[in-house]
């Protein structure tokens, strides 16, 4: 389809049948153009009035955070400035668990916010409640972001996307409609074996994307088929990469393939995106209209080039404030200037979230992002990993609480099977807790079978 077809008619067409407002996402993203180029003293100051108006907003109809602000006796006027946020203490995601009614603000009418929930990267799932108003000020962002890798709604997309859940949603006549009005295209990244990957070559020479937008272990996958079957196809214009730590050598191995740059994007379920390489592709920008990062060394506030604790303030999350929370990721903040002229901060070497493949008796890989949102959703399961120990047999950990589904442990195996074959010999390991790594880090899809590189 026409790109401009698509863009100016049935992309306005679409939004209206959506209830939603084509005029507003276009006037905020008009205005995030011009504010990405404000030096850092005005990026501030717009900063601060938001976080000023959230704390407001928080201490008046929030009842933790009103009963946090009596406790540690101060008011919303003695926070003026960002640095000033030290003065209150971290959220957690055990501190929302415990906590959630309160953390939902009381002025909110349930249509202007719905509930939602991370994917169980960490090995956890959290609910959360999400600002709709918030969401759409987040779709601007994303928009902008996107525009930095040559995207604008209209424009051929392939997305290498999705877990069965999200699959399952997009198989409906509504969204295939959509996706054929917006020129979109989506591939299983859950499905990844050799017969797959050949219909996805054949559908990816078809479609003759100018993006390709996915899972990062899934595009590197898909990278290593085509060169390896050394396959003739028009070159898009750029690959971005989300929801895995992109290693070099997958960017190198990319890039050649698909004779493009790749752009690597960071975002958290809560949050919705953060940050975006930009065209100079030295570090991510934050989107700091909308976030206020802080990082956390030892447990100490600093600000440094070295890797900390992300805490993160959404300044447009009204229906359930994130105030200096603590998402369970790593990264760095960069402090030299970016040659793209930008002043928005920026990060790298983002780490916390470590995912690999699961490889099939059937010879089908299964990335770990796919994964994930199954056991997230378990009913009476805290935590939860995944150790491929050998090429026909995985053993699940599994954390639970006090209450358990009788049938997790069929639904569990029936779940694995479907896609690592019948003959994969599933182990169910029920433990008080799953240990971290040397590192730290929280490895929730461990395949020792593959000997990652590093």
């Amino acid at each position: 389809m026409n790109e401009k077809i698509s863009r100016f008619l049935f992309y306005p067409i679409w939004e209206l049948i959506s209830s939603r407002s084509t005029v507003k996402f276009y006037t905020t993203l008009r205005n995030l153009e011009k504010t990405q180029w404000l030096d850092k003293k005005e990026l501030e100051k717009v900063q601060e009035v938001k976080l000023f108006n959230l704390l407001k907003h928080a201490y008046k109809n929030v009842p933790y955070y009103t009963h946090l602000f009596d406790k540690l006796g101060i008011k919303p006027q003695n926070i003026k400035k960002k640095e000033d946020l030290q003065k209150l203490p971290i959220l957690t995601k055990e501190l929302i668990r415990e906590n959630f009614q309160d953390l939902l603000a009381r002025n909110r009418k349930p249509n202007s916010y719905q509930l939602d929930h991370t994917g169980g990267s960490t090995g956890k799932v959290l609910d959360f409640y999400r600002d709709l108003k918030s969401r759409e000020y987040a779709l601007a962002i994303n928009r902008r972001f996107w525009r930095w890798a040559g995207y604008d709604i209209g424009t051929k997309i392939l997305r290498i996307w999705g877990s069965p859940s999200d699959i399952n949603k997009y198989d409906n006549i509504r969204t295939r409609l959509h996706f054929k009005l917006t020129n979109s295209m989506i591939l299983n990244s859950f499905e990844m074996g050799e017969t797959q990957l050949g219909e996805y070559a054949e559908k990816f020479q078809e479609f003759r994307p100018k993006i390709v937008h996915g899972y990062a272990n899934a595009v590197y996958l898909f990278a290593q088929y085509i060169d390896k079957n050394k396959l003739a196809f028009n070159k898009p214009k750029s690959v971005i990469t989300t929801s895995e730590k992109l290693y070099p050598y997958q960017r190198k191995l990319i890039e050649r393939v698909f004779g493009c740059k790749v752009f690597e994007e960071y975002g958290c379920r809560e949050m919705d995106l953060i940050a975006h390489e930009c065209e100079s592709h030295d570090g991510m920008h934050v989107a700091n209209e909308k976030y206020i990062l802080e990082f956390m060394y030892d447990g100490n506030h600093k600000t440094s080039p070295r890797i900390g604790s992300i805490i993160l303030t959404d300044l447009e999350n009204y229906a359930m404030p994130f105030i200096r929370y603590k998402n369970e990721d790593m990264a760095s903040l960069m402090q030299n200037d970016c040659r793209c002229g930008r002043k928005l901060d920026k990060i790298s070497y983002i780490t916390g979230r470590i995912t690999d493949f699961l490889i099939g008796t059937n010879g089908n890989r299964v990335s770990g992002a796919a994964v994930t949102p199954f056991f997230a959703k378990l009913r009476g399961i805290n935590e939860f990993r995944i150790v491929q120990e050998h090429k026909d047999v995985v053993r699940v950990m599994l954390v639970r609480s006090k209450t358990v589904d009788p049938t997790i442990s069929p639904s569990i195996n029936k779940f694995l099977k479907k896609f690592l074959g019948d003959r994969m010999h599933i182990k169910l390991e029920f433990c008080r807790k799953i240990p971290k790594l040397k590192s730290g880090k929280m490895r929730i899809i461990i395949n020792e079978m593959r000997g990652r590189r590093t």
